[in-house]
């Protein structure tokens, strides 16, 4: 007998969901704790907890897709291919305008002069800050076109 076969969906859910939580949680808590704590150190424990979370949200997508049909598996990678495709062109055409760009800049040097007192991490967090907006903009494109793509099986 498989051992989670006895939860109900919902526990599956939370119990899958639940280690990304919580190291979010933990990160968040332990905010004054990681920084009394050298910025080499507190990287690195930062780093550790972000590819935890990566790792364990990889893990959940690999046992998803092994139930999937093909159907299924046509529409992730229709989505894939052309949403992350959207979505790096819709940020890397807000990058083009000129206003735009000077805000990330001002906002990456008024968010290091917030957290470190100085403007010596603002390349880092405009780096960081960057690949996650990225990121969030290829899956929502991937989203958007994997709705469409069911929306037109229909």
């Amino acid at each position: 007998m498989k051992p989670f076969q006895r939860l109900s969906r919902r526990a599956l859910v939370l119990l899958g969901v639940a280690p990304s939580v919580l190291t979010a949680v933990l990160i968040g808590v332990g905010l004054g704790w990681l920084k009394s704590l050298s910025q080499a150190v507190a990287l690195t424990i930062i780093t550790g907890a972000a590819l935890f979370a990566m790792i364990w949200g990889l893990v959940l997508s690999m046992a998803h897709q092994r139930r999937q049909d093909e159907v299924e598996v046509a529409s992730g990678r229709y989505a894939m291919q052309h949403g992350f495709t959207i979505g790096t062109l819709g940020i890397a055409t807000v990058l083009l305008i000129p206003s735009f760009r000077q805000w990330v800049i001002d906002s990456s040097n008024s968010v290091s002069l917030a957290l470190a007192g100085d403007t010596d991490v603002a390349p880092l967090l405009a780096y960081v800050a960057g690949f996650m907006t990225l990121t969030a903009a290829q899956i929502a494109g991937a989203a958007v076109m994997g709705s469409l793509w069911w929306r037109g099986k229909q």
